[in-house]
């Protein structure tokens, strides 16, 4: 029984073991030349930024974030190049145990299972590309976790801090940022201050007018990354489309997207609405994360690190809280269908590119989502600060009717 064994406290202090390996082994790999990484274009850019150099190309490749990401990552342009690929890496994979760990918290509130141990164990293999590659897809992944832990505890300024952190980094939290500012009313004025300053960073080394190129040739640059992301095929939704020989028009993929944006805020607001403070958040986590995987332009295979932890804890909220064996293993061959989606994919489709498994079992996983979601939102017809608080509480055995 998956009960006893992975709900104790040694099995916590495992799980902290097994992210404590995980960052090893990549550590290992640097030392020894064997790892790939993408960290070479935030070191480019940044040293673009302090010779006063252009950061980005005009053909939607190469360094496709703010400046302030460039400015963010000098530090690590000064250590030599394998520490600095090791030190970027404990700092990616630290964020984003940290925030896996947070959200767990927040999801076990009322339940008393702890949900961590099994939550690593199905996040750390959907996650081991991306943290191999050193993409700071898992830092603004475990900045939008303890967002929502944040927001739980209604302490609107932390939130606020780490979201326009987040932003710094990678502008994919602007789903979270955008959400969170059209849900909750003491968040709005807050982010518009932390953006702010975000924003003005880059015109503190006094040079008004490089910096206001940068973000030009940023606009500029966006522009021709989501031009290519729908043109060609990508890890998302209309990537999967594309496989089965269904075209979508660049107008009509935007028109999805709004439209899809719009269900999504509608989503949210209904579970800020109806569900008690502590059960809401991490759905927003969840339905951002979904939003972000199946309607970005640009997702790639490792992007699909950002939506693991969510996977992982409907898993341990299926096998530790409802004891619904059927829908744990729905949701973990859905996790394996996106740690396989390159290999599975390529073979099963063998003159397809091998970017459509990810995006259908996303889908999969969405349809469960939402579902669950509707159910809980019928069964909170009013608001109310009573009862379960947490997303474990919501679901006992509602999903396997």
């Amino acid at each position: 029984m998956l009960q006893p064994t992975l709900t104790q406290s040694r099995d916590e202090r495992n799980a902290w073991i097994l992210w404590g390996l995980l960052f090893l082994t990549i550590a290992t790999g640097i030392l020894a030349g064997r790892t790939s990484t993408v960290t070479l274009q935030y070191a480019t850019a940044s040293n673009h930024w302090l010779q006063g150099d252009n950061l980005y190309r005009s053909d939607g490749h190469g360094f496709l974030y703010l400046p302030q990401a460039a400015i963010l990552f000098i530090p690590f342009t000064l250590l030599p190049s394998a520490l600095s690929e090791i030190a970027w890496r404990m700092l990616t994979v630290s964020v984003f145990a940290g925030g896996v760990f947070r959200l767990c918290r927040t999801a076990e509130t009322g339940s008393g299972v702890r949900l961590f141990p099994l939550v690593t164990c199905v996040t750390i293999p959907l996650t081991w590309s991306a943290a191999r590659n050193g993409q700071a897809t898992l830092i603004i992944a475990g900045l939008m976790m303890l967002t929502v832990e944040e927001l739980s505890r209604h302490n609107w300024w932390r939130a606020a801090i780490l979201l326009s952190v987040g932003l710094a980094f990678k502008p994919l939290i602007l789903v979270l940022i955008l959400l969170v500012a059209g849900i909750y009313r003491p968040m709005l004025g807050r982010l518009l201050v932390g953006i702010g300053v975000v924003i003005a960073i880059p015109y503190v080394r006094g040079n008004g007018h490089y910096a206001t190129t940068q973000y030009v040739a940023f606009a500029e640059m966006l522009g021709a990354a989501a031009y290519e992301g729908t043109h060609h095929p990508w890890a998302h939704l209309f990537g999967l489309l594309q496989t089965v020989g269904i075209e979508v028009s660049g107008s009509v993929q935007m028109a999805i997207r709004f439209g899809a944006a719009a269900l999504t805020l509608l989503a949210g607001w209904h579970a800020h609405r109806r569900l008690p403070a502590s059960r809401c958040p991490p759905y927003l986590f969840a339905i951002a994360g979904c939003y972000l995987m199946l309607f970005n332009p640009r997702t790639e295979n490792n992007t699909y690190a950002l939506v693991a932890p969510a996977i992982g804890l409907l898993c341990a909220e299926a096998f530790l809280v409802q004891r619904n064996t059927a829908l744990g293993w729905v949701l973990v061959l859905l996790a394996t269908g996106i740690v396989g989606s390159f290999e599975i994919g390529r073979r099963l489709v063998p003159t397809a590119h091998p970017v459509w498994l990810a995006p259908l079992m996303c889908v999969g996983f969405t349809a469960l989502l939402l579902g669950q979601l509707l159910r809980e939102l019928q069964q909170h017809a009013a608001p109310t600060t009573s009862g379960p608080t947490s997303l474990s509480s919501c679901l006992p055995h509602r999903l396997a009717g």
